[in-house]
């Protein structure tokens, strides 16, 4: 599991990298936000395709289920 300062630099990393398409940056987003899910124990499942969208990711809160929609907008 990374640690709160792994996840720190990761997220300060996407704020200044260049180059990156918003899908590339949104994509990396969502994988900050489940790692930072796991780091506080929250069960949490990746992003999946099915037919015709995506869904970010999934968490799990006292035994209810929520889908995420990461986005990254940068100006």
């Amino acid at each position: 599991m990374p640690s709160k300062d792994h996840l720190r630099r990761r997220y300060d990393e996407l704020l200044s990298l260049q180059g990156m398409t918003p899908q590339q940056r949104g994509y990396a987003f969502e994988e900050l936000v489940l790692d930072l899910a796991r780091h506080e124990g929250v069960p949490c499942w990746p992003p999946y395709r099915p037919k015709g969208e995506q869904v970010d990711g999934l968490l799990q809160l006292d035994g209810r289920y929520f889908l995420i929609e990461a986005s990254w907008l940068f100006n």
